[in-house]
């Protein structure tokens, strides 16, 4: 590769005039790694990063357990620079909302599904997605609220960051900038309120950006982003002080933070959810709890699902908003039975 060989040339110069000795491990040629997703609606030069070099250190999570992006091109770049287990990543280059509602949405609840999220700890979603689906407004705003229940419930809290602006400068004409900032205003005033909206957009055109393009960033900038993000998210703070979480071998428990005592046989009210323990202060999962002749259901995470539709043994049941279930009733056209079975 020439920028392999131009290296090799700028070591042997170093050697010569600063009378270095380079081992010989040390003086070969150090291979760059290209790097794909630009994005199928356009085409430029591969961005060249070091690997290992210039990977962005993920700052101390204060609340969440867990990060998922999820995006088109732009994320699967910054994605490349992470390594952290804490955060993980969904997307795809080129991708919008077509994309999404048929492969990514199942692979992030394939994500959402593994041990890693069987917890009663926070996780965070952050949604970057439309700057290749400009004119689809009406479309993402109707899916993207549609799918918030499900994610609530599996114990996730929602961010949706803007889209990011982009430098006509270097490549005029590659995303209108009065199309994105329209769609940044369609998702701050029409997304379901239990989104938190993320204006990265004017953060960057206040700070500065750089990008490869016109459209995706440097190492330096995505670096931006990407703190922007944890940030803010670190910025949200505990509601509850009187439950901790603590795990011993396979299971959860929650204990008393003054006294370390196990809470047993209830429901526990954590961060505005609500978790059930049993007899041995064992924190249930992925079953029906009955309470006052009452039937809820509690999830892998452990919180009780409310107002959605849960299958279970083959059977679709509906939870209501206090989390009980829908009996004797008609629930989005079906009739469910006196055992709650939809038919």
């Amino acid at each position: 590769m020439k920028h392999s060989r131009w290296i090799a040339g700028i070591l042997m110069a170093c050697t010569f005039i600063m009378g270095i000795t380079i081992p010989a491990a040390a003086a070969a040629p150090m291979e760059f790694e290209a790097v794909p997703g630009f994005g199928a609606d356009h085409s430029t030069e591969p961005d060249l990063y070091l690997p290992g070099i210039d990977g962005f250190q993920c700052p101390e999570l204060t609340y969440y357990n867990h990060i998922i992006f999820v995006g088109d091109s732009r994320t699967y770049q910054l994605s490349l620079h992470v390594d952290d287990p804490r955060i993980s990543f969904v997307s795809k280059s080129g991708m919008g909302l077509t994309w999404f509602k048929s492969t990514g949405y199942k692979e992030l609840q394939t994500l959402l599904k593994g041990s890693a999220f069987a917890t009663p700890l926070r996780s965070a979603i952050v949604l970057n997605l439309g700057v290749n689906d400009l004119y689809n407004q009406d479309q993402y705003l109707e899916y993207m609220n549609s799918i918030v229940p499900e994610l609530i419930n599996q114990n996730c809290d929602l961010y949706y960051m803007s889209l990011n602006p982009v430098d006509t400068d270097v490549a005029p004409g590659i995303r209108p900038v009065r199309d994105i900032k329209a769609f940044n205003t369609a998702l701050r005033s029409e997304l379901d309120r239990r989104y938190t909206y993320l204006d990265c957009y004017n953060y960057l055109e206040k700070s500065g950006f750089d990008t490869k393009d016109g459209l995706h960033y440097t190492s330096p900038t995505y670096s931006k982003i990407f703190r922007f993000a944890v940030d803010n998210l670190n910025a949200k703070r505990p509601v509850t002080s009187n439950v901790q979480w603590k795990k011993s071998g396979a299971y959860w428990y929650a204990v008393a933070p003054s006294s370390g005592k196990k809470y047993t046989n209830r429901w526990i009210n954590y961060e505005n959810a609500k978790f059930h323990v049993n007899s041995s202060g064992k924190m249930d999962k992925n079953r029906w709890i009955t309470t006052n002749k009452k039937k809820y259901y509690v999830g892998a995470s452990g919180r009780l699902c409310v107002s959605q539709w849960i299958k279970t043994n083959g059977k679709y049941y509906y939870v209501q908003a206090d989390g009980a279930m829908a009996v004797n009733t008609v629930v989005d056209g079906y009739t469910v039975d006196a055992n709650g079975v939809r038919q």
